[in-house]
């Protein structure tokens, strides 16, 4: 059985998120199947400084570590979102000072992880109301409309060689996707991006299709952009159902197994295109989705809750 590293050596860097929690319980899967990793939360804003500006890099640090001293890469995630963000203190600031707060922020944790092969510099700014265009955050409030064109060239200008990158979701939704292509050719326009990160949170089996994976890579890769396939999980049974993972029928699990092939199999036609494609996880006993929406166990990923490889890896990996 080749392992995931092993079958994409030719196409893409496989990766997976991970964190301080659980990655021990399965390190010898990531070592033997991942060549990039992802921390969960433990770059994000809240995890590493406080409202009183003080900063913990120990959780970030251990994932680091680790993966730099198994010759793995570690893809830098996030700097600006509106989750993991202490907003109402933020509110609280004038626009120069917040705009002090950030650029202090991303320079100090840029530097402070120097190594990592790019960084996910805003994440989700998009808005997902049909009409509307950017989120409405406390720094789209407070910096104005504008804002995204500001960090990224900060981010440029304190990160000179380091890939920078725009990540979001549900960008296989037409008008979400224009959305992000809109943003995404402004910044490229000013120089200032690197490549675009489809997190692919696919919700088996509403608003998703096949054909709209292909037109989003498509339509990504016509900006002459690096392509980084970000957050990939597929959720078996729905989000939007109060069915468990228990109640699954054999159709549903070899539907979920094919739905998986399908996907890398457009990913591997695409691949010149395509930098990375990291799953969101390792294992389905720790998904995010297990604990998310509703609080059902779902499946998600490449291995089960005994850490064992499922159906879905073998189609993703047998091709």
């Amino acid at each position: 059985m080749k392992t995931l590293k092993e079958a994409y050596k030719d196409y893409f860097k496989i990766g997976a998120a991970i964190n301080v929690g659980s990655y021990k319980s399965y390190e010898q899967i990531i070592k033997d199947n991942f060549n990039t990793i992802t921390c969960e939360n433990e770059m994000k804003y809240s995890f590493v400084c406080d409202t009183s500006e003080h900063y913990d890099f120990s959780r970030g640090d251990e994932l680091y570590n680790f993966a730099l001293s198994n010759g793995i890469e570690v893809r830098g995630h996030n700097f600006v979102w509106h989750q993991c963000t202490p907003v109402d203190y933020l509110a609280t600031f004038e626009p120069d000072a917040l705009w002090q707060r950030i650029t202090e922020h991303i320079k100090l944790v840029s530097g402070h992880f120097p190594k990592v092969s790019c960084w996910d510099v805003l994440n989700e700014a998009i808005d997902d109301k049909h009409g509307e265009y950017l989120r409405d955050t406390v720094w789209r409030q407070k910096l104005g409309d504008d804002y995204y064109i500001k960090v990224f060239s900060y981010a440029r200008e304190v990160m000179p060689h380091t890939p920078l990158i725009y990540n979001d979701y549900n960008e296989f939704i037409p008008s979400k996707r224009e959305n992000i292509i809109r943003l995404v050719k402004d910044l490229k326009e000013h120089g200032i991006i690197d490549g675009v990160g489809m997190q692919g949170h696919i919700n088996v089996p509403e608003v998703f299709s096949l054909d709209e994976l292909r037109r989003t890579i498509e339509a990504f890769a016509a900006l002459d952009l690096k392509l980084h396939v970000t957050e990939l999980d597929i959720s078996c049974p729905p989000i939007n159902t109060d069915r468990t993972a228990d109640d699954l029928t054999p159709a549903e699990i070899e539907a979920h197994a094919k739905l998986y092939g399908d996907v890398f199999a457009i990913y591997r036609e695409y691949a010149k295109h395509i930098e990375s494609v990291t799953l969101w996880g390792v294992a389905d006993d720790t998904t995010w989705l297990n604990y998310a929406f509703n609080g059902k166990k779902r499946n998600a990923l490449l291995f089960d809750r005994d850490h064992k490889p499922n159906e879905a890896y073998l189609r993703v990996t047998e091709f």
